[in-house]
């Protein structure tokens, strides 16, 4: 995990805009009201106030030499980026019939603009993003083909005396990397409905979260205690 503004920002531009990488999905009932912030619907609330949500996290391979996760959520609007961009992607181009074969498989995606623009507090004029999905992969070594066979060079060996790699390790940067992988914790639990053998898989696959947290973990044990 990238910690350094400096180094982020060259990452983000050498990311380009296609991805390859494991992608797991966390889908779910919102209310989403006008100057209110968004909250999960709730059994009892009224169901002309609810809307579909659909998250999607890219785990990208290692190939890639990225530390970020990738992170993208939409509603289910016909109207909006999920049925302008995102499931035409998956039903044409991919032959999906449905969201739930995805789950967990390797992909390539490209993050396209999706037409939402806004201010930022300096005043720059910001532009949104979404997935455009144009591979699902049978495993991550097809996947990982796939990537080298377009011509990409595996960046997953860094380089002896690489400054990247001579960051001060002391504690506070692996801490922040501890909380970062925490803070996925909770959608993963929810996501499998406390399957241990399932959450044990979606770590497994997910070594950024993985290198600090197991099923046997107090943390993610606390979780799943709650669900």
């Amino acid at each position: 995990m990238i910690h350094d503004p400096w180094a982020s920002a060259v990452e983000d531009a050498e990311r380009g805009d296609y991805l390859w990488g494991q992608i797991q999905i966390d889908v779910g009932f919102v209310i989403l009201k006008k100057g209110q912030p968004k909250h999960t619907w709730i059994e009892g609330d009224d169901p002309k106030d609810r809307s579909t949500e659909i998250s999607f996290t890219l785990n990208p391979i290692g190939e890639m030499g990225l530390t970020k996760l990738i992170q993208r959520s939409v509603l289910s609007d016909a109207r909006g980026e999920w049925g302008r961009i995102v499931w035409p992607s998956l039903r044409d181009g991919c032959g999906l019939k449905e969201l739930r074969p995805l789950e967990g498989k390797f992909v390539k995606i490209e993050t396209v603009k999706n037409g939402r623009k806004w201010t930022n507090k300096d005043g720059d004029l910001m532009e949104g993003t979404t997935f455009k999905f144009h591979a699902i992969f049978d495993s991550e070594k097809t996947c990982v083909d796939n990537y080298l066979g377009e011509g990409n060079v595996s960046k997953a060996t860094v380089p002896e005396g690489n400054p990247a790699m001579t960051v001060d390790m002391d504690t506070p940067v692996v801490n922040q990397e501890r909380e970062t992988a925490l803070a996925f914790l909770p959608a993963l639990v929810k996501q499998t409905k406390g399957n241990i053998d399932m959450l044990k898989t979606m770590l497994d696959g997910m070594p950024m979260i993985s290198k600090f947290f197991t099923v046997d973990s107090p943390e993610v044990k606390q979780l799943i205690g709650a669900t």
